[in-house]
């Protein structure tokens, strides 16, 4: 059985690695696993993780695509993105045991770049999971931990259609009750000064307890002030909060109220253009991190001293 699975393992390997050979079609790819269909999942759930993760991609490898705070990294290789996607969809198909196992694979982790995407994905997503004996258990959805927004495509001279692509968004996330990591970053100029909609802060709200890392990538999407506090208030047990490219600006627009605090963030991440802006914004939201642990800043060619003054604020004074 051990040279078994081990084959089986190399047989899987060349489609997540940097070649650029063209995948296998379904039916091959169903004719070189037909003999596998049996093996017991203890063996077979190890071997799909290693399928399907992104080889050579440091952030990707493995469980660090869900580690805290879950930092967007670099861009993927197309072709390398690609193989890893192909090979998360076939494996559900070889058989039924295998779509029983490998489904999750497929949906724990999801990248929105299109805005065509939306309603299929949303529909997707509603889509009831059955178990081997026919009983429909929960939503394909409920296998997401990790969201991407990132939409490429949103076009700048449309602002009529953003409120319905925001809606769209609503729907999905309203499908993804187990989400850990939620990244906005997209840079697209159609969201430029448009505020992240009542539906959308609600869907993320449904999230709760689950939701532990969000990542504000993006200049131009915006949360209102109000918004922005209802929006981080719904997360008890958030832990690492990433605010770069400009945070929210809703955060620092006007003053939050004396008892309002995020405890439980753990891992702030910052990036501001200036050391003084950086300063400035600790200073005046010092009490609203009261438990961070780390503190990430992305700004380079910075003199020790500097350093120094900085961390002060929360008493990180180097000795």
């Amino acid at each position: 059985m051990f040279f078994k699975v081990l084959s089986l393992f190399f047989l899987f390997t060349p489609l997540n690695s940097t070649s650029t050979s063209k995948p296998s079609s379904l039916s091959a790819t169903k004719n070189m696993f037909s003999g596998w269909a049996d093996s017991p999942p203890e063996l077979l759930l190890p071997i799909f993780r290693a399928a399907t993760i992104l080889i050579g991609l440091p952030l990707y490898a493995g469980p660090k695509l869900f580690d805290f705070p879950g930092d967007p990294g670099p861009e993927l290789d197309h072709k390398t993105r690609r193989a890893s996607i192909i090979m998360k969809r076939r494996l559900p198909s070889v058989c039924k045991s295998w779509y029983q196992l490998a489904t999750p694979y497929l949906y724990e982790h999801i990248t929105i770049r299109r805005v065509s995407s939306l309603p299929g994905l949303s529909t997707a997503l509603s889509r009831q999971f059955t178990t081997d004996s026919g009983k429909s258990v929960s939503s394909l959805g409920c296998w997401t931990k990790r969201l991407d927004i990132i939409l490429e495509d949103v076009p700048y001279d449309n602002h009529d259609g953003i409120p319905e692509i925001l809606e769209s968004l609503a729907r999905i996330i309203e499908n993804l009750p187990n989400l850990n990591i939620v990244v906005f970053r997209t840079q697209s100029l159609g969201f430029n000064d448009v505020h992240l909609s009542s539906s959308m802060i609600r869907a993320l709200a449904k999230c709760g307890a689950s939701l532990q890392a969000v990542n504000w990538y993006t200049g131009e999407l915006q949360v209102a002030s109000d918004d922005w506090i209802t929006f981080v208030q719904a997360f008890p047990n958030l832990r690492a909060l990433q605010l770069g490219h400009g945070d929210p600006r809703g955060m620092y627009c006007k003053p939050l109220p004396n008892t309002f605090t995020l405890s439980s963030v753990s891992t702030l991440s910052v990036d501001c253009k200036s050391l003084q802006q950086l300063q400035s914004s600790l200073t005046e939201k010092i009490n609203l991190f009261p438990n961070v642990r780390q503190l990430i800043c992305d700004y380079p060619r910075w003199e020790y001293q500097e350093w120094v003054s900085l961390l002060e604020i929360y008493d990180f004074v180097p000795r």
